[in-house]
């Protein structure tokens, strides 16, 4: 939103008001205008647009406060004095870190925490950030535009290597359930299924999670649906107020979360599910390889096959030579079910948070 209207603020606004306050002990107090209440709309934001257009969700007073105090529970009792945050947040800036040869002569002894959400990071991310950066510590998030942001954050006390291939631990005063996507049967620990949450009346202390039951989607930070687009809202947010994340996801036992991919974008290879998210992120891997994305074709014979959609870095020739090197790569790495088709372009389209627009590829 670049402007202004009514009683509204747009972005633009807000960072003017930012570079006004030198001190952040001179702002205004703010409060609620009169007739507000918690269900007021606070913020107009558009959702990232991987399944369609980006759709305006409406996020409540309450939903903006409670996520604020449901990340406190979460946070660290010492205080980060620089934070650095430039947008946009992706993993493949991450990925980035791991292959650019000018990071690895970078003194980076400052940097004690890396911040990561999106899509899942693959197990080579994680090993080679191990051994570069053995020090600093990771921590993941899950959530969506329709959950104001966090579902699941990794707590301060818990931000390792070993903890990196999850996406956290469900926030307070949240429940998630798993789904199976075929039959709709609720799942129990340690099954793949979709992810929905909802809000729990009674929220626990930061050590209880017994209650991490299944998985779906309610909490307090689970907003009030689509502005102006009922039909669309009422297929999201279901009548127990439980909202479907359109992701892959399980509940462990410990209360550790696994999200595998979106759900539309999983590909199926003789029966075996394949995440694109997986063979993106090994691809990136490679120092030739300056973005990838990964989508499924329609096979007769073996259902779907994985095919990537590869960027070289400028001064690597796409040659067939290296097309062979990539599918090489793969195979070396993958069983013979997630082995990729495929070749080089210039470039393909993303949306903000640097996920992959699959459908419209897929189709052609």
């Amino acid at each position: 939103m670049e402007k202004s209207q009514s009683a509204a603020l747009a972005v633009e606004d807000l960072v003017l008001k930012g570079k006004q306050c030198h001190d952040y002990k001179t702002t205004d107090r703010s409060s609620l205008p009169t007739g507000s209440n918690d269900t007021s709309c606070a913020f107009l934001c558009f959702s990232s647009g991987t399944t369609g257009l980006p759709k305006t969700v409406v996020i409540s007073q309450q939903n903006s406060i409670l996520q604020i105090v449901q990340m406190c529970d979460f946070g660290s009792p010492r205080l980060l004095r620089v934070f650095l945050g430039v947008l946009p947040f992706y993993r493949t800036l991450l990925i980035r870190v791991v292959n650019a040869p000018q990071v690895s002569s970078c003194d980076i002894k400052c940097v004690g925490q890396f911040n990561k959400g999106a899509a899942p990071l693959a197990h080579e991310v994680i090993a080679k950030l191990a051994k570069l950066y053995p020090d600093v510590a990771i921590r993941q998030a899950w959530g969506m535009t329709e959950t104001c942001s966090c579902v699941t954050v990794t707590p301060w006390n818990m931000m390792t290597y070993g903890n990196a291939r999850f996406i956290g631990k469900i926030v307070p005063g949240t429940t998630v359930k798993v789904f199976d996507i075929e039959n709709g049967r609720e799942l129990g620990f340690d099954e793949p299924g979709e992810a929905s949450a909802n809000f729990q009346q009674t929220t626990p202390s930061r050590q209880d999670y017994s209650y991490l039951q299944m998985q779906k989607g309610c909490g307090p930070q689970v907003t009030m649906g689509y502005k102006d687009n009922p039909s669309t809202t009422k297929s999201t947010y279901d009548e127990e107020g439980y909202i479907h994340t359109g992701d892959i996801g399980l509940v462990r036992q410990d209360g550790f979360v696994a999200i595998h991919d979106r759900i539309k974008e999983m590909i199926k290879v003789k029966g075996n599910a394949v995440a694109p998210a997986e063979l993106e992120d090994l691809l990136l891997g490679h120092p030739a390889v300056k973005d990838a994305a990964v989508i499924g074709i329609v096979d007769d014979y073996i259902g779907e096959v994985p095919m990537a959609l590869v960027v070289l870095q400028k001064e690597i020739d796409p040659t067939p030579e290296m097309v062979r090197e990539l599918q090489n790569y793969v195979a070396k790495h993958k069983a013979r079910y997630k082995r990729i088709s495929g070749g080089l372009c210039r470039r393909y389209q993303k949306v903000d948070q640097g996920k992959f627009c699959g459908a419209s590829y897929a189709s052609k």
